[in-house]
C-alpha cells in the first residue's frame, strides 16, 4: 500500500520515467535494467553517451556513466528529492536542474571549474548529499 501511494504521489515524474524508458526501449538502446543496491529505484542503462535523468523511481543513465562512481548515487539523490516534493518535483527540481545543465557548457573556466559550479548549486548539491556523493575536485 505504501509503495502504491508513493507511486501516485510521484505520478507525473513516474509517467515521464516510464515513457522515456519505453522510447529508449523502442529505439533498442536499453543495455540493462537493474535495481540499485536492492533499493526501490529502477536503473535503466542505455547506450546513449553521458546521460543521466531521474524521474520518480526511474533512473536512466548512459553507459559511459559507469566510468564514474558518482552518477548513479547522484541520480538516486534526485529520486529522493522526488519523494519529498511529489508532484512539485518537476518544477522545484527538474526545471532548475535542466537550466543548470543547459548553462554548464557556456560557463567560463575549465571543466573542473564548471563542474564545481554545477554541483554547488540547487538542486544538485542536495542530490549529492541525499545520494551520499562526496565530490573532490
Amino acid at each position: 500500500m505504501k509503495n502504491t501511494l508513493l507511486w501516485i504521489w510521484q505520478l507525473p515524474q513516474n509517467i515521464l520515467g516510464l515513457a522515456l524508458w519505453g522510447i529508449i526501449w523502442m529505439q533498442k538502446r536499453v543495455v540493462t535494467v537493474s535495481n540499485y543496491d536492492y533499493s526501490p529505484y529502477v536503473v535503466i542503462w542505455t547506450n546513449h553517451t553521458v546521460f543521466g535523468v531521474s524521474l520518480g523511481r526511474y533512473v536512466i543513465v548512459g553507459e559511459q556513466a559507469r566510468m564514474t562512481s558518482t552518477t548513479v548515487p547522484h541520480e538516486i539523490g534526485h529520486c529522493k528529492q522526488s519523494r519529498y516534493f511529489g508532484p512539485l518535483y518537476l518544477f522545484a527540481v527538474g526545471i532548475p536542474s535542466v537550466i543548470r545543465n543547459y548553462r554548464l557548457p557556456r560557463r567560463p573556466g575549465d571543466w573542473a571549474d564548471r563542474q564545481r559550479w554545477y554541483y554547488s548549486g540547487w538542486p544538485e548539491k542536495q542530490a549529492d548529499r541525499l545520494g551520499g556523493v562526496k565530490r573532490t575536485y
